[in-house]
């Protein structure tokens, strides 16, 4: 989730996130970012067509779209083990917009951006997807028994 607000502050993207109601409360399983045209999301793994985003596709999950950042740490207060603040939240943010600027040059985020403005594939595509939403919400009813707001 705050990889996801840190992309929002940088990039001015569209947040999207898919809740895991499986338990409830339900919780945010998975955020990213999307740019105008939506033909893509970034996450984590890197830049990837819709068409491969896992995440929304078949498993009847709660989807949301068009999240400001303020919505998104709504629905993951919601669904944490414990509560978090203002500033925590930031904190972490300011975590992920620390990692992005050490792990993204600008020439990289230029060709993100290039990518996603162009609409098609390149060397900072992302692979498909290989965790499945179903899996994820499985692995945290076996186990998991905190899940963390991270």
């Amino acid at each position: 989730m705050h990889l996801a607000a840190a992309l929002h502050r940088k990039l001015g993207w569209t947040i999207q996130a898919v809740i895991c109601d499986d338990i409830q409360p339900g919780y945010v399983e998975h955020a990213w970012v999307i740019p105008p045209g939506g033909e893509f999301f970034l996450d984590i793994d890197g830049l990837t067509p819709m068409t491969q985003n896992g995440w929304i596709r078949g498993h009847g999950q709660p989807y949301y779209e068009d999240l400001t950042e303020a919505k998104l740490q709504e629905l993951t207060l919601v669904g944490s083990y414990r509560s978090f603040t203002q500033e925590q939240w930031n904190r972490e943010v300011a975590i992920a917009l620390r990692d992005i600027d050490a792990h993204f040059t600008y020439q990289d985020m230029g060709a993100i951006l290039d990518h996603a403005a162009a609409s098609t594939g390149g060397s900072k595509m992302a692979t498909p997807s290989t965790t499945s939403h179903e899996e994820s919400c499985r692995q945290y009813q076996q186990g998991y028994s905190e899940p963390s707001f991270n």
